[in-house]
């Protein structure tokens, strides 16, 4: 039986940029109408005003702390708290904010704080610009590396619509509000990555992985899936990298300092949910699942929920990545898409911003179906669906303590692609043919007729 082939016709490239361009058009008309309103009273009142309740205060606060004392203080939550009082006044007088215990704490590792001190030179309303625009470098960054990725064997427009569909995913827009560079790094140190594996230098890829401390939840994850797949050189890389970076910041604060951190970080971690802002219901994780399903349950039996689907995540994780997978190519993708998925539903701490995780993860699977060479319906039919996936996860959806439809969402695709990569384990690249004699150690000669 001969196989159907899809010649490369002009024809066939033509009808693919037509109906990318207008699955793109679509984009950018849900950006025209969704984006202003991400520029919202929290914007206006921080560049006119010079105050705002959000993150960005505590970026500035924590700057300003490590711009005059170089030390551990941006961890100490009573020089945090007037830190973040003095740079935002009006914050003396928000019952919300004092209800839950009047600071927002600074989680992030300490290297991360000199980027915050540059800023804490300026006004907070400069600041907050400055910062915004860096951010908007580092999204062009991720957008031009998952485009690559997405689109390397596409028509010649695939990049352009791939950005403009990525840009219609409003978790894109989330950072922005608040000012949120760590989230931006967290997704092109991953993209990155990605990338660089593709290339052939994973020692070099667990080094750009190990970025993603700058929000550490994330590095557990990322360990178990080097050591599943016997990575060493991207595990080295990691390693490596993870400790030139606790060595930075120790040289930035001192042992006290990163004392201090550690410290600050137990009892984050430990406090309870409303406090300090740690409303785990506004997360996107089990923990945020259980949060919203079981109102009224106490928080100590959740918790206990919590680490037990966490670990089931991991276990079904690590039986996935040691699967046999035949085919290189398929094995390193198919890791990499449970791998973002348990990166989020595995996390203790996970919020919109956070979720742009998902588009290198998204580029790895777009990546074999925008192939000039396939029928033109494929890439067009993908490139809707990966539109529609996006308008699955909107903020006001997500943000809705009464819906858990996008985090099941999320389970289901995980549980999906654990067993898709565990199929395809137990799957031969290609069937030998009728009559065709099999070859390799133990095969048996098919008797000839006569």
């Amino acid at each position: 039986m001969r196989s159907i082939a899809y010649p490369c016709s002009a024809l066939n490239q033509v009808l693919q940029a037509v109906g990318l361009l207008v699955v793109g058009a679509v984009a950018l008309l849900h950006i025209a109408d969704r984006a202003p309103g991400f520029v919202d009273e929290r914007v206006a009142e921080i560049v006119t005003r010079g105050e705002t309740s959000g993150d960005f205060v505590t970026f500035y606060a924590a700057g300003q702390l490590y711009l005059r004392f170089h030390d551990g203080s941006p961890y100490d939550l009573d020089a945090l708290r007037e830190a973040e009082l003095t740079a935002s006044p009006r914050l003396r007088h928000d019952a919300g904010w004092l209800e839950s215990g009047g600071v927002k704490p600074y989680k992030n590792p300490p290297f991360y704080l000199p980027v915050l001190g540059l800023f804490a030179h300026f006004s907070l309303a400069v600041a907050f610009v400055l910062s915004t625009a860096l951010q908007a470098g580092l999204v062009g960054l991720l957008l031009a590396l998952t485009a690559g990725l997405a689109a390397r064997r596409a028509v010649p427009l695939a990049p352009a619509v791939w950005i403009v569909v990525s840009l219609a995913y409003d978790h894109f827009w989330d950072g922005f509000v608040e000012s949120q560079i760590p989230a931006t790094v967290v997704g092109l140190a991953f993209a990155a990555g990605i990338v660089l594996l593709r290339a052939e230098r994973p020692g070099w890829a667990g080094l750009v992985w190990a970025l993603l401390s700058v929000k550490p939840q994330y590095v557990p994850a990322l360990l178990l899936y080097l050591i599943a797949t016997r990575q060493r050189h991207a595990l080295a890389g990691l390693v490596g990298g993870g400790l030139i970076l606790a060595l930075i910041s120790t040289a930035l604060i001192g042992v006290d300092g990163m004392r201090l951190f550690v410290q600050s970080n137990i009892e984050l971690a430990t406090a309870p949910p409303e406090l300090y802002f740690a409303s785990y219901e506004w997360m996107f994780n089990w923990r945020a699942l259980l949060e919203r399903a079981l109102a009224g349950v106490s928080a100590e039996l959740i918790f206990h929920i919590q680490l037990g689907l966490i670990a089931l995540t991991g276990g079904l994780a690590l039986w996935a990545w040691t699967a046999p997978t035949r085919g290189r190519a398929w094995r390193r993708d198919g890791g990499i898409v449970v791998l973002a998925l348990t990166l989020i539903l595995a996390n203790p701490h996970v919020h919109a911003q956070d979720l742009v995780l998902l588009v290198p993860m998204l580029a790895v699977v777009v990546s074999p179906l925008w192939r000039q060479t396939l029928p033109w319906p494929i890439p067009v039919v993908t490139a809707g669906g990966l539109l529609l996936f996006y308008w699955l996860l909107p903020r006001e959806y997500l943000f809705n303590p009464s819906v858990n439809s996008s985090v099941l969402l999320l389970a289901v695709l995980f549980v999906g692609a654990v067993g898709a990569l565990r199929g395809r384990a137990g799957l031969p690249w290609r069937q030998p043919r009728l009559g065709t004699a099999a070859t390799g150690p133990g095969a048996q000669t098919a008797p000839s007729r006569s």
